[in-house]
């Protein structure tokens, strides 16, 4: 798999957070999870990255998905995979350029 740079600048990812704030505006803006679960995954001898799935819980409420991916872009399915982010709304931070004004 090729490496792309994922890098962007905080004027573009401003750009990009508001206008899907703005078009989804009852829609979770964020996810936030710990350092520990990341760099848990991260350690795996084979981990090269992590792909993020979209998931839904038995009551309909969206979640995040995350494994481990090796260099080849195949899921870790035997090593860590985390759930139970912490959503924006409701875990937001109160100055962050990415949110809505």
């Amino acid at each position: 798999m090729s490496d792309r740079d994922h890098h962007i600048s905080l004027a573009d990812a401003i750009k990009l957070t508001h206008r899907w704030q703005d078009a989804q505006p009852t829609a979770t803006r964020a996810w936030k999870f710990s350092r520990g679960i990341v760099d848990e995954m991260l350690k795996q001898s084979d981990c090269a990255g992590v792909r993020i799935y979209m998931a839904q819980k038995e009551k309909g409420e969206v979640t995040l998905v995350v494994v481990g991916t090796d260099a080849a872009g195949n899921d870790l399915t035997s090593g860590t995979i985390a759930e139970e982010a912490l959503p924006c709304p409701i875990f937001c931070p109160k100055d962050s350029p990415l949110q809505p004004l």
